[in-house]
């Protein structure tokens, strides 16, 4: 797009014809623009990829199109300052691990049921201090060893 690498050609943009992607490409580099910004035309991944990089922009996002399995754990590894505004119920098992592996703060929020036999490895693999949170019930016998190689310590060796 020619307005992020010359902004000073802004007067002669067709704003209207600009679609979500180009809006979050554009404000990524350049968020000047944002009085300009047709803001319902950005979806959920615009909107992840957007604050990502530009969180001063949260003002005028519409939190509703963000989903748990795509946006949210996205958005919440680089900035967890939006927490307030995540519907934790969105988030599933697979997704609370990689989340509590990058911001294990969030542990409070978990729903821990969520989480099956893999997910727990994947998360106690770098964050064994919820091992305590583990329904060991959940994992194979194959999972358990795995585990119990790394940290045997967890069971009670």
């Amino acid at each position: 797009m020619l307005l992020v690498a010359q902004p000073q050609l802004a007067e002669r943009c067709a704003w209207a014809k600009l679609n979500g992607y180009n809006w979050m490409y554009l404000l990524e580099s350049q968020p000047e623009f944002a009085d300009k910004c047709d803001w319902g035309k950005l979806d959920g991944m615009r909107w992840t990829l957007l604050l990502m990089y530009q969180p001063q922009l949260a003002d005028n996002c519409d939190w509703n199109k963000l989903d748990g399995e795509k946006h949210w754990v996205n958005l919440l590894a680089c900035q967890p300052q939006f927490a307030n505004k995540c519907d934790w119920g969105k988030l599933g098992g697979y997704v609370w691990a990689w989340l509590l592996d990058r911001q294990p703060q969030f542990a409070d929020k978990c729903d821990w049921s969520k989480l099956n036999g893999r997910d727990w490895v994947r998360l106690l693999d770098d964050q064994p201090q919820f091992a305590d949170r583990c329904d060991w019930s959940k994992l194979s016998e194959e999972e358990r060893k795995s585990l119990s190689e790394k940290f045997p310590e967890l069971f009670g060796r």
